[in-house]
Parts: C-alpha cells; structure tokens; sequence
C-alpha cells in the first residue's frame, strides 16, 4: 500500500468510514489534511500543454542531437 493510500485509509477511519465526511474535513490544520482524498497534491502526471511535442519516427526520434537547457526550455514554455 501506497503513503498516499494509507493516509486516505486512515482519513476514512478517522470519519467513521464515510467518504463525504473525509471530503467535508473540518481539521484545515492536520498535516494530513491536503492527502486525504487519496491523492498527492505535489504530484502533477499530466503533461503541460503548451510545449510542443516531436512526433517523427523512432529513427528521426535517435537521430536528434539537439537538447536545450533548462534556460531555453523556460523561454519556450514562457515560465
């Protein structure tokens, strides 16, 4: 089991099992409190949406050479 699976394992029980309670949580300041509903809020899987994505072929893919810096990324992205 996941930390994040047991926090919200133990949100439930703190709530006497009921889900809408663990999402209506009134302890703002518990530490645990931003993990209850079962998910890591720091944790971003999803992609940006403004940077463009190569979609060649795998050969077109190895044959690339260029990797910009993390400066010229920023430029790009507009952060």
């Amino acid at each position: 089991m996941t930390p994040v699976k047991s926090i919200r394992k133990y949100c439930l029980d703190c709530a006497g099992n009921s889900p809408k309670e663990v999402r209506l949580c009134p302890a703002k300041t518990c530490a645990l409190y931003p993990f209850r509903m079962g998910r890591n809020p720091n944790y971003f899987k999803s992609k940006p949406t403004n940077v463009k994505i190569f979609e060649g072929t795998k050969e077109e893919q190895k044959s690339l050479r260029y990797q910009p810096t993390f400066e010229q990324i920023d430029e790009i992205t507009g952060v």
